[in-house]
């Protein structure tokens, strides 16, 4: 799918004063190259406060051609970040406000043939509800038929479960957000019906393969949007089980080959 261009930052500068001051990590040598560069101004015998106020100032004048733009897509998680995230200070997930739990999102289109053992496109056609697969964690095992997992932070969401939530403007990693906070994605309830897995062998960044365990983003369930809405990117998705209407109850009975 296509991403508008994301606009440049310092990156450089931010990640060298925040390895500097961390303690005892030391600077990338491409970090180091471009803050204090050959010349540096504090010579071999200055001392720490000079070499940070030197990586300080001149990681601010680095020319923006200098400063490599954030990737797009799905290049974002693909990407390799300059060290450990939290100590790189990205931003953490949020907190969930009016539901239970919090969830991380990534899409992959309906399938004819799911791990609920039916047509996920199907199941949610002319209906309200959008089809996804959630974590492994979340189910009682991997990987067909599975029912409700998960426990504590998990959110027990199996074959044929459902939840109501809402996005979250904020993407893991503190990405620029460039849909508007007045666009209809962010403002409506959602409902979601499980019809898929995301295993975790494959999915490890996203998908935790336990209940209590957290994802790469510092989270303990994820979704994976069959047919998401208008504007979807990998937003954080607060929600709370719920019963499923009487329609995908009925739906799911006479689509699903699991327990027949």
């Amino acid at each position: 799918p296509h991403h508008p261009p994301m606009a440049p930052r310092s990156l450089l500068a931010a990640v060298g004063v925040a390895l500097f001051q961390l303690g005892g990590v030391e600077a990338s040598g491409l970090v180091a190259e471009v803050a204090l560069g050959a010349d540096d101004e504090c010579g071999a015998g200055g001392s720490a406060d000079c070499a940070l106020n030197a990586l300080q100032s001149k990681g601010l004048q680095v020319e923006p051609d200098e400063i490599p733009s954030e990737p797009v897509g799905d290049a974002r998680w693909k990407t390799q970040p300059y060290g450990n995230e939290t100590e790189l200070g990205f931003a953490p997930p949020p907190h969930p406000r009016t539901h239970r739990f919090m969830a991380t999102s990534t899409r992959y289109g309906t399938s004819p043939h799911t791990s609920c053992f039916l047509d996920s496109a199907a199941l949610v056609r002319g209906t309200d509800y959008i089809a996804v697969a959630s974590a492994q964690s979340m189910q009682s095992g991997c990987c067909q038929c599975n029912g409700n997992g998960g426990g504590g932070g998990t959110a027990s969401l199996g074959c044929g479960s459902c939840a109501k939530g809402r996005f979250i403007r904020q993407l893991p990693r503190g990405y620029q957000v460039w849909t508007p906070s007045s666009a209809e994605i962010f403002t409506k309830e959602y409902n979601l019906v499980v019809a898929d897995i995301c295993p975790s062998g494959d999915n490890g960044l996203w998908c935790p393969a336990h209940a209590g365990q957290s994802n790469r983003f510092g989270v303990e369930n994820h979704f994976d949007f069959a047919n998401p809405p208008p504007h979807f990117d990998n937003f954080y998705f607060e929600f709370t089980p719920t019963e499923c209407s009487p329609e995908i109850k009925a739906r799911f009975q006479r689509l699903s080959k699991c327990h027949r």
